[in-house]
């Protein structure tokens, strides 16, 4: 999608939609009832933008999910991907 910005420049932006899981459902947008909703990013935002754009903290452990596939935060994002956010699994 194209926007046009300030004195005319014109800027282009993707909408990504995010799914939270468990504890993360603290970083839905307010008046969001979740657990998914859509963000608007530029076309070239990676997953690290997305986490910075919601807020999401640093440094805490979580697995980023495109596509069935575990991504690491400088995965780039394509327009309507979904991108699920949820605490790491553990088990023996």
């Amino acid at each position: 999608m194209t926007k046009v910005g300030w004195v005319g420049y014109t800027f282009t932006t993707m909408e990504i939609e995010v799914k939270l899981y468990s504890i993360f459902m603290k970083y839905l947008p307010p008046g969001e009832k979740g657990p998914t909703f859509k963000v608007d990013l530029p076309d070239d935002a990676t997953v690290g933008d997305l986490l910075t754009k919601i807020n999401f903290t640093p440094g805490i452990p979580k697995v980023s999910v495109v596509k069935g596939q575990s991504v690491k935060d400088d995965h780039r994002l394509q327009n309507g991907e979904m991108v699920s956010f949820m605490p790491p699994l553990a088990g023996g």
